[in-house]
């Protein structure tokens, strides 16, 4: 279970367990690796803040942005009745299934993204709206278009009219992290934009979660892999807005993709120079 940042809770099933066991072997293998033949009509493209940038580029200056969300999104595409054997859990002494895609599933994110996206490419249609305004990180749909046009609440209407007509259900407005009505500054993708001074900065909650982080590691100098991989994507996801980004290169590299969340990493003396440089 993870803690999502408005204090609800998401339920991750771990679909790769057991791990070592091969398909094809005789033995029971995780449902990940009994999909692992699976051919993708459409793989999943993840979106990035440079993309996004150019679709602020594209639309001119001064800007405005919004945000839509799904809420629950992976449970509104159903699961095949003879696949929800794949996705039984115990917790708690009970047993649960897991009728829609779950989090955790291989595949989930492909099949997915083809279903958000048809509904971001419908609005676009109806609305008129060029896509290049549009980008889209699976459930996520953030759009920026020039301030004053009118054209966000052009596509806002067209998307929210089209989700409540096909049953999707939307995150509501009223938390400007998951989803905001066309206004001149938001959050997308991690980074607070300002369409009228055409400015971004780091969010204060997450930029202060890595100078914790680097902090601790610096006093100690050591992290847990699951502490290393989690920095590793904080400061790969804002590297652009800082100059001197090569200074991540070290500190990118010290969680171990295939080691255990626990693991304790002992922290060599140039990775902890580029520690420094970060604070």
């Amino acid at each position: 279970v993870r803690l999502k940042p408005n204090g609800s809770a998401r339920i991750i099933v771990d679909m790769s367990w057991p791990k070592k066991e091969v398909l094809g072997k005789g033995r029971i293998c995780s449902p990940n690796e009994g999909m692992k033949n699976h051919e993708e009509f459409e793989k999943a493209k993840m979106t990035s803040d440079a993309q996004f940038r150019r679709a602020i580029f594209w639309s001119g200056e001064p800007v405005e942005f919004m945000k839509a969300d799904w809420a629950m999104a992976y449970k509104h595409v159903s699961v095949s009745n003879q696949d929800h054997r794949f996705q039984l859990v115990e917790f708690g002494g009970r047993y649960f299934v897991d009728t829609a895609l779950t989090f955790g599933g291989s595949i989930s994110p492909t099949i997915y993204n083809m279903v958000a996206r048809l509904l971001i490419e419908l609005a676009a249609l109806d609305s008129g709206m060029d896509l290049r305004h549009s980008v889209q990180q699976l459930d996520d749909n953030c759009v920026v278009a020039a301030a004053g046009s009118g054209v966000l609440w052009k596509y806002r209407k067209s998307y929210r009219d089209l989700a409540l007509e096909v049953g999707v259900r939307l995150a509501p407005e009223d938390d400007p992290l998951k989803a905001f009505s066309p206004r001149e500054a938001g959050e997308i993708l991690g980074i607070e934009y300002n369409g009228t001074s055409m400015r971004w900065k780091i969010p204060e909650k997450k930029g202060s979660y890595m100078l914790v982080a680097l902090g601790e590691a610096l006093r100690t100098k050591k992290i847990i892999n699951i502490e290393a991989k989690r920095l590793s994507g904080k400061l790969q996801h804002y590297s652009e807005m800082v100059s001197g980004k090569f200074n991540r290169c070290l500190i990118i590299h010290l969680g171990k993709p295939d080691g255990e969340d626990e693991e304790e990493i002992v922290i060599g003396k140039q990775t902890l120079i580029c520690m420094v440089w970060w604070l």
